[in-house]
């Protein structure tokens, strides 16, 4: 858990106009006042000695540490696989795919915990145990809390935003959620706040084509692990994707307001005679996830039925809270970390008078995925877009 902690959090901005990008980041510490603007909501933060350099920049406060490193050709295009492979981004957004495959120069954003770059990392490599970074966590810059992680992903979308404000990319990567968006696109959900059409996104698994012509797959909510401690995936179904998303999203949105995550073998869904019924697993069989998955799996009509069983609904309040970061009380056995919320009051009021007409799980969900669908999937001129709509990283 620790060694995954400690890493930063990445936003990599492309850019397919070298000669453009180079006049406009021809030395990074001008930046440094439009950064000190962004950042003034999250405290007070200080130049760091070592990274004054034209193409390397970097500011500390207290706990926390946000460097912008400047490349003048394209980067690996390995750091982006997890883009270039995802069928939904590459089908539906071939423009952001093009705009990764093709980009001429970058800049890469890394908010990472402690006042020194590198540090946390180096503890969490040397193996050190959990026990041990809690006892030194004020000064590993509080990696084992999971608020001071939600605020780095708050601080490192608004200097995303700013630097956006400075010269607008071909494409943003989010790397908490391996997403990728159109600058345009990314700048309405980082400029949100708390946002989970940001840090979950989509990948398709196991995906067949069945005997009656239906395809069959499953979907993986990348970066859910961030926000529950678990990733969040639906099992193979014939549904269509962007329903088990929506799921998804109403899934963690609904353990957040309630403040603890559904048990195994608990079910989840819509309120409604006609809902479907999502059945609830904890398990631990992938490798790659140590901490193991939650598999939300679509019990049958025939299945669901008989049983009678009791969907699990909340509120309309403690969906939008969830949504908005304002509620996250888990307990203290799964990661100990308390809850936290977008700064500006603006942002929540926003967002808030835009779901105030939702009023269960499962309109709360459409909601989300008819969002998520115009922002993320459909490609349209910025002027249709009303301003009241809310608006992945790679290494060299």
């Amino acid at each position: 858990m620790i060694k995954e902690a400690s890493q930063p959090v990445q936003v990599v901005l492309v850019f397919d106009n070298a000669r453009s990008f180079g006049k406009q980041f021809k030395h990074l510490e001008r930046l440094l006042a439009p950064l000190q603007e962004a950042l003034h909501s999250h405290g007070t933060w200080q130049h760091l000695k070592g990274f004054s350099a034209p193409n390397l920049l970097g500011v500390s406060s207290e706990n926390t540490h946000v460097t912008i490193q400047r490349f003048d050709k394209p980067m690996a295009l390995d750091g982006f696989a997890s883009i270039l492979s995802n069928p939904l981004i590459t089908n539906l957004r071939p423009d952001v795919a093009k705009a990764l495959l093709q980009h001429k120069c970058a800049l890469l954003i890394e908010v990472g915990p402690g006042s020194v770059p590198g540090f946390t990392q180096a503890f969490a490599a040397a193996g050190f145990d959990d026990a041990m970074a809690t006892a030194m966590d004020d000064l590993l810059g509080g990696v084992t809390k999971r608020d001071t992680f939600e605020e780095r992903m708050l601080i490192a979308q608004a200097v995303g935003c700013a630097l956006i404000d400075q010269m607008m990319p071909s494409a943003v990567h989010w790397g908490q959620s391996h997403q990728a968006f159109d600058g345009s696109t990314f700048k309405r959900l980082a400029s949100s706040g708390f946002n989970l059409l940001l840090y979950v996104g989509a990948y398709p698994y196991d995906a067949q084509q069945l005997e009656d012509g239906n395809v069959q797959l499953g979907l993986r909510g990348l970066g859910s692990q961030a926000l529950l401690g678990k990733m969040v995936m639906c099992a193979p179904d014939t549904k269509d994707w962007m329903e088990n998303y929506q799921i998804m999203l109403a899934f963690i949105s609904y353990c957040r307001s309630m403040g603890r995550m559904l048990g195994d073998n608990e079910t989840f869904g819509a309120d409604g005679p006609d809902a479907p019924v999502y059945e609830v697993q904890h398990n631990s069989d992938i490798p790659e996830l140590p901490d193991g998955y939650i598999l939300l799996k679509r019990r049958c009509d025939e299945a669901s039925k008989p049983m009678a069983l009791k969907t699990m609904t909340s509120s309309e309040n403690n969906l939008r809270a969830a949504m908005l970061g304002k509620r996250n009380r888990l307990p203290r056995d799964i990661r100990n970390r308390p809850s936290i919320g977008a700064r500006s009051i603006g942002a929540k009021a926003q967002i808030a008078r835009g779901a105030a007409r939702v009023y269960k799980v499962g309109r709360f969900a459409l909601g989300l995925a008819v969002l998520y669908f115009v922002l993320t999937q459909i490609h349209i001129p910025e002027a249709l877009l009303p301003d009241s709509f809310v608006a992945s990283s790679a290494r060299p």
